[in-house]
């Protein structure tokens, strides 16, 4: 799962109109699969593949949906 996680990251850096969907759909993914959204994860994958200007943004808004 932390694959499509990246892949979805990566769609927000490329192209930042997509924030709303990509976000509403990695609430989906942990809503369904929490073990795979840990803070430490989610910090990772926010670092290697999301726009770093909304890192936080981000990792808060996923996080809110995970039982960290």
């Amino acid at each position: 799962m932390e694959h499509l996680f990246a892949m979805k990251l990566h769609s927000v850096k490329s192209n930042p109109k997509r924030f709303g969907k990509d976000m509403r759909d990695l609430q989906e993914l942990v809503r369904a699969h929490p073990e795979i959204a840990t803070r430490e994860k989610v910090t990772q994958l926010c670092r290697d593949f999301g726009p770093a200007d909304r890192q936080d943004e981000i990792l808060n808004y996923i996080l809110a949906y995970a039982n960290d």
